[in-house]
């Protein structure tokens, strides 16, 4: 008796570590959850888009930035030279572009981690100049 009632713990303890593996997963490959603390540990709630929540495709060169943001630092040359050279823009175009374009949630679904990665970097740069500004005008 004592030896099922153990082997049913481990099982639901292995159903709820898969079930929480499934929705940290989820929740990092732009997937949208509901709010899963109501639901039963073995349910797994997605909200499916219909066909009219459809995103737009991104161009050709939206996804080359993405994808160029993703591997430029393979490269041998330095990286304002490789922004000239793949897509002849200067690195002040070729970043407006950028930050455009990684709030859009097709670029989002196109390549999550690097998105979520380039708005970091952007949110981080953004909060140290608001704290340099607000230093240099208490002084």
């Amino acid at each position: 008796m004592k030896s099922q009632i153990g082997a049913r713990d481990e099982t639901r303890t292995r159903h709820l570590l898969f079930t929480r593996q499934v929705l940290y997963q989820m929740s990092y490959s732009g997937w949208f959850l509901q709010d899963t603390r109501r639901l039963s540990p073995r349910v797994l709630a997605i909200r499916i888009s219909s066909w009219n929540d459809a995103p737009v495709a991104l161009s050709k060169h939206e996804i080359d930035l993405i994808d160029f943001e993703r591997s430029w630092w393979s490269s041998d040359q330095p990286k304002d030279a490789e922004i000239v050279d793949q897509f002849g823009l200067t690195t002040a175009e070729f970043y407006e572009q950028l930050h455009q374009l990684i709030d859009s949630p097709e670029a989002l679904a196109h390549d999550p981690l690097v998105v979520r990665r380039l708005r970091r970097m952007r949110d981080r740069r953004r909060r140290e100049r608001l704290g340099e500004m607000a230093d240099s005008a208490g002084s």
